[in-house]
């Protein structure tokens, strides 16, 4: 069902493979998800109450400051239980029935459940008549796909799946890259999820699953890579495993900074690159009081030049203030040539060891009741010319340093986090040793699979499977931790980053609007641009057979590109375009 006025060749091939396709205005998902949620809640008039009550913080009572209302005694968060007439912990086991709606007395204050107010405030905050200006999505398009979205999630259904009676939800609101990659990418991504949390489609048969693996037991014989998530003191989900544990937000309590990247003083941020990137950085660093800066930079594979930021401001207010670069790499880019004083060059996948071939952490995440599967790297073919394996020059390198010692320790302390649990003392590098790269994979392979399945036997199958479990892959019923659907955390952590910044005089490096308990929908400055002049969106994408700049270099891939009428063009509405008196094939 394309929109009136729309043609096939206006949207990309994905966009054509859906039953329907909506354009939208860049950045406004995050709108339209509010508008939908909306629409569930105060028209529609259904949601899943069983997974808001025992899943989310819904039931949290909320005081008329926006924070918990707590248990004097335990400090626990309090739920308002129906049958008894009374607040009672969160996890209290004589709970008979949690509140989601209404209003409260407890100890002397006018106490809300969360979901009551998130419903207000979207009725109040996100009618479909402001968002359809926001997004340019029509209204009449915004109710029909929330009734369709209701609809299908079928809430109540239940599926049995090896003995274990589960959920049914087959409905699911996703987001990537294009949701992400905006200014007000947080809430945005926060906000999609929450359709998928008002209906309980998560992690459930049919629903939304999580980034994995969330939730692994480990090889039979091991129990390696164990992640399982578990509660903070509030109830809420800290997740296990990729790089390390995501405790729920704000990740980390605000610090003065001492990173270059000020991640310190960011406690909501996972990674803070772009800071480094800015023309402001180097004001940064001396207002925030850090004095020292880098000399050596060693570069693994990446483009920053032209992956990170503007080309000429990462370039000139970062690369070029080191002393000295080097960098791995299979091909010549813009990083190699205009700012590395030497390449290195790396083994391609072809020729190398890797313990583990999957990114972040640890394995192949099955898709349904599939299997666990751990499968390796290895070379087919000798490496060509000069190529050398990066992780065999970096530990000669330490060597030649006379730092293997901590190298290797550092190796030792990043296997847990990376693979899935602590490292039996047996496989450990012992400082003093002296170890391959192939010693080290041999290891890690041993430690997560078992001491017969080291890199000779993986050498002969490429890899080890096992079967899942029920209470892996659908886990969300079997772990007791809730996600939130209203931010609290937000609120301290907003006061104390403003409080941190303002003692160094820097108040104005952030948006504080942003750090609100209630889910909004806040503006690119692209959507509050009033120049008429500027009266279209530019936004970058990529078909579904690109990964940004990691497959450039794929001779196939660009035969793909090159065939495809799309993927190498500037694409822009056929109707606005020739107003504009452009033409098909115009630079």
């Amino acid at each position: 069902k394309l929109p009136l006025g729309w043609r096939p060749g206006d949207i990309s091939t994905q966009a054509s493979k859906a039953h329907e396709w909506v354009p939208i205005r860049v950045g406004t998902d995050g709108a339209v998800a509010l508008g939908m949620i909306n629409v569930i809640l105060n028209e529609i008039g259904v949601w899943d109450a069983h997974y808001l009550k025992l899943k989310t913080n819904a039931p949290y009572l909320i005081k008329p400051d926006g924070h918990y209302m707590r248990d004097p005694q335990t400090n626990k968060p309090l739920i308002w239980d129906t049958e008894d007439g009374r607040a009672k912990p969160f996890d209290e086991p004589s709970i008979k029935d949690y509140a989601l709606e209404g209003s409260c007395e407890v100890n002397g204050a006018t106490c809300h459940p969360s979901f009551q107010l998130l419903k207000e405030h979207v009725k109040k905050n996100y009618p479909l008549d402001k968002v359809e200006k926001i997004s340019s999505v029509p209204e009449a398009i915004i109710r029909r796909v929330a009734h369709e979205f209701v609809e299908h999630a079928q809430i109540g259904n239940t599926i049995t799946i090896d003995g274990k009676e589960l959920p049914l939800r087959p409905a699911a609101a996703i987001f990537f890259r294009g949701s992400q990659g905006h200014t007000n990418s947080g809430w945005n991504c926060l906000e999609i999820d929450l359709l998928n949390q008002i209906v309980g489609a998560s992690d459930v048969p049919g629903g939304a699953m999580g980034h994995g693996p969330p939730v692994s037991h480990g090889h039979p014989d091991t129990g390696k890579p164990e992640t399982i998530p578990y509660p903070c003191p509030d109830g809420l989900m800290v997740v296990k495993g990729w790089v390390y544990d995501h405790k729920p937000y704000p990740l980390r309590e605000a610090k003065p900074p001492k990173r270059l990247d000020l991640q310190d003083m960011l406690p909501s941020s996972v990674y803070n690159a772009f800071t480094i990137c800015t023309p402001e950085w180097e004001q940064y660093l001396k207002d925030f009081k850090i004095d020292y800066r880098p000399e050596i930079m060693i570069n693994f594979g990446s483009n920053s030049v032209m992956t990170m930021a503007n080309a000429a401001d990462v370039t000139e207010n970062f690369l070029k203030k080191f002393n000295f670069i080097f960098s791995f790499n299979i091909y010549h880019n813009e990083f190699t040539e205009a700012v590395a004083d030497i390449v290195l060059p790396d083994d391609c996948f072809l020729e190398r060891y890797t313990p583990c071939v999957t990114f972040p952490s640890t394995f192949c995440h099955p898709t349904g009741m599939d299997h666990w599967v751990w499968q390796i790297r290895q070379p087919v073919v000798e490496p060509l010319f000069e190529r050398r394996d990066f992780n065999e020059v970096m530990l000669e390198l330490a060597k030649r340093l006379g730092v293997q010692g901590k190298y290797y320790q550092a190796i030792n302390d990043i296997i847990p986090v990376r693979y899935g649990g602590d490292m039996s003392p047996e496989y450990q590098l012992d400082p003093n040793g002296d170890y391959t790269w192939q010693d080290i994979v041999d290891r890690v392979l041993k430690d997560r699979l078992g001491p017969e399945r080291g890199l000779e036997a993986l050498k002969k199958t490429g890899l080890v499977k096992w079967p899942t479990k029920v209470e892996e892959m659908y886990w969300r019923w079997f772990v007791p931790v809730r996600v939130p659907v209203y931010f609290e955390y937000f609120i301290d952590a907003g006061e104390n980053v403003r409080k941190l910044c303002a003692s160094f005089g820097r108040e104005d490096i952030q948006d504080w609007r942003f750090f609100t308990a209630l889910a909004e929908w806040f503006p690119c400055p692209s959507h509050d641009e009033e120049n008429s002049d500027f009266d279209l969106w530019a936004f970058s994408w990529r078909p579904s057979f690109h990964t940004q700049s990691s497959t450039q270099n794929n001779p196939w891939l660009d035969e793909l590109s090159v065939n495809d009428p799309y993927v190498y063009l500037m694409q822009i509405n056929a109707e606005t375009g020739k107003k504009k008196g452009l033409k098909d094939g115009d630079s």
